[in-house]
């Protein structure tokens, strides 16, 4: 297995076990600069596969920074929130009901 797969298998590994099945990890890039690998952490929503962090391993793939659950969580949350949502309706309808509508 080369490095990339083995970077992308222990974030999964850590993810899976630690987090839970909706976060996958995302394509592992090597930063020469600093000498670690970066492996986007992902989380698939009803609204689409959101970036919720980061995971970054030595080139021994050991955990160099790591978030924690909470930290995800938290950051999966303010990503849904930011997300906009695509809705057919009255815009009068949706200023009643207290949302701020965008119309062509």
């Amino acid at each position: 297995m080369e490095a990339v797969e083995q970077a992308a298998s222990r974030v999964k590994r850590h993810l899976w076990s630690q987090v839970g099945n909706m976060t996958v990890p995302g394509v592992p890039r090597f930063d020469n600069e600093r000498g670690v690998w970066r492996v986007p952490i992902l989380c698939d929503t009803a609204r689409g596969i959101l970036p919720i962090g980061e995971a970054q391993l030595d080139q021994a793939l050991n955990f160099v920074q790591l978030p924690s659950k909470a930290d995800l969580d938290a950051a999966a949350h303010r990503q849904l929130r930011a997300t906009p949502v695509l809705v057919f309706a009255d815009p009068d309808e949706l200023r009643a009901k207290g949302f701020d509508p965008v119309t062509a």
